[in-house]
C-alpha cells in the first residue's frame, strides 16, 4: 500500500529545496567575490556578488547543459565592463570555477570511501 505523504510534509519538502538552493546561490556568489579579491582586482565585492547572481539567473534560463559556461562569461564580461584587465578577471572566475567545481570532488571521494569501508555503499 503506497501512504499519501501529507500536504504539509510535502510544502515543508518544497520550501526546504527552495532554501538551499538559495543558500548554494549565496555561497557561489560569495565565493566569487573572494576570488576576485584574491587576485587583487578593483572590482567590489558588492558588484561581483550582485553579478554573480544575475549572471546564475541567466544560465538557468539558457537551455545548455550545465549552462555552458554562461555564468563565466557574465562574470568575465562584467568584470571587463568594470575596468578591471583581463590579467587580473581571467584568472579570478578560472578560480571561481575551480573551487566551485572541483573542491567538492576530494570530499565525495573521502565520503565514498568511508561509505564503502562501512559497506553502506
Amino acid at each position: 500500500m503506497i501512504r499519501q505523504v501529507p500536504e504539509s510534509t510535502a510544502s515543508a519538502r518544497r520550501s526546504n529545496r527552495r532554501g538551499q538552493a538559495t543558500r548554494d546561490a549565496m555561497l557561489d556568489a560569495a565565493l566569487s567575490a573572494l576570488a576576485t579579491g584574491a587576485v587583487h582586482t578593483s572590482a567590489s565585492a558588492a558588484l561581483v556578488f550582485s553579478t554573480f547572481l544575475a549572471a546564475s539567473a541567466v544560465a538557468s534560463a539558457v537551455p545548455l547543459p550545465a549552462a555552458a559556461g554562461s555564468t563565466e562569461a557574465a562574470l568575465l564580461g562584467v568584470l571587463l565592463t568594470d575596468h578591471v584587465s583581463a590579467v587580473h578577471a581571467i584568472p579570478a572566475v578560472l578560480l571561481f570555477r575551480a573551487v566551485t567545481f572541483w573542491a567538492p570532488a576530494p570530499v565525495g571521494l573521502v565520503a565514498a570511501g568511508v561509505l564503502r569501508r562501512r559497506r553502506i555503499l
